[in-house]
């Protein structure tokens, strides 16, 4: 039978990196953040579009905050419609990168990245101003598929 030994806790270095769990911790702070400054901006957009809902993930790394069509229209219905932010947070070197993927009427969108943003005052910012930008170019793209007049041939 085998024993296990377990290793002596050390604590860290006055001085040193900080540890692993304290940049995770880091990370989830920073991302606290850029979620509560996104609430509004989510939140207006499902009150134009009630019939999107709030989605909340953790998809390939990153952190998904974004609005989609409910379960029964799946991606492949030509009602289907989405708007994700993926967060990719360092807590270490204070920076966050957002992809942003959008459908709408079952029509994907190119996809759009913002590149590592260091999350002081100006960037975090930058970071929420593109954001923002993102989901009014969803909303006003969606809002023209709903009213817009269906195209006649002659």
């Amino acid at each position: 039978m085998t024993k296990l030994v377990q290793a002596p806790f050390a604590p860290p270095v006055a001085g040193g990196s900080p540890l692993p769990a304290s940049r995770a911790l880091r990370a989830f702070e920073l991302h606290e953040r850029i979620e509560a400054a996104l609430a509004a901006p989510l939140t207006e957009l499902r009150e134009q579009l009630p019939r999107l809902l709030p989605r909340k993930a953790f998809f390939e790394g990153h952190f998904v905050l974004g609005l989609r069509s409910p379960p029964a229209a799946g991606p492949l219905d030509a009602g289907y419609s989405r708007v994700d932010l993926e967060v990719a947070v360092d807590g270490a070197a204070e920076q966050a990168a957002v992809i942003c993927r959008r459908t709408t009427r079952g029509r994907d969108w190119p996809r759009q990245s913002l590149p590592h943003t260091t999350l002081d005052a100006a960037g975090f910012a930058t970071l929420i101003g593109w954001c923002e930008e993102r989901l009014l170019e969803f909303a006003q793209r969606e809002f023209d598929a709903t009213s817009a007049a269906p195209v006649r041939l002659s």
